[in-house]
């Protein structure tokens, strides 16, 4: 179950794994979209809303969100150099 403040805490995340450039995808056009449509508003509570124009979708956002969400404190794997015989 996803609540306000764990949604804040994993688009907050995404957002900072993205602004690091730490994160690399495939192009996907819907998943642009969805990232791009997706809107926030500051409740009176202090807390943040999400959500998302009408007839549009944010699954993909999620998905990707909660995949990057699930690596947090993981380190990345140490690069294996490549090494060519001829």
């Amino acid at each position: 179950m996803l609540t306000v403040p764990s949604k804040q805490e994993i688009l907050g995340y995404l957002r900072t794994i993205m602004q690091s450039a730490k994160l690399f995808y495939p192009y996907d056009e819907e998943l642009l979209n969805e990232i791009t449509v997706e809107r926030y508003e500051l409740m009176k509570s202090g807390q943040i809303q999400f959500s998302h124009p009408d007839g549009t979708h944010d699954d993909r956002l999620w998905a990707l969100a909660l995949a990057v969400y699930a690596t947090r404190g993981v380190k990345p794997p140490r690069p294996v150099p490549i090494t060519r015989t001829f």
